[in-house]
């Protein structure tokens, strides 16, 4: 079996759907970088509304390949992103950590280039609350 064999672990888990899971990998090894993408990829497929919960990695270091793909895709697909994606919530228990996010998601979102809300919380329960209110809305 050869390394471009090895499907990538799962990075999103769908399985309390629409509330999808997304813990992004600190590092993203090239030979994987498709399969990661495909996990994305099935995600928007199912057109239908969900809500992202972040954990993990901002976006993996030294992945270049996986991030080249990445960031082409968001760009060639703002348009499904915005119909499909309610919004992304970062949990991050730490203060610190999560005051940094906070900071990050304000100038996401003043920069105009944010296809949808990016909010960040303490706790699982508060990302809950806060996913029910994005797809009530709908």
């Amino acid at each position: 079996m050869s390394e471009s064999d090895i499907q990538a672990p799962r990075f999103i888990d769908t399985g309390a759907w629409p509330e999808v899971q997304l813990s992004m990998p600190e590092q993203i090894p090239d030979f994987q970088a498709e399969s990661y993408m495909a996990q994305i990829h099935q995600l928007y497929a199912r057109q239908q509304r969900f809500v992202l919960y972040m954990t993990g990695a901002d976006l993996p270091h030294h992945s270049p390949v996986f991030m080249n793909l990445y960031l082409q895709w968001t760009r060639d697909n703002i348009s499904l992103q915005q119909r499909y994606c309610a919004g992304a919530i970062r949990i991050e228990a730490n203060d610190f950590l999560r005051e940094k996010y906070l900071q990050w998601a304000q100038q996401w979102a003043q920069s105009g280039q944010a296809p949808y809300g990016y909010f960040v919380v303490a706790t699982e329960s508060e990302a809950h609350a806060l996913a029910v209110t994005f797809l009530d809305s709908e």
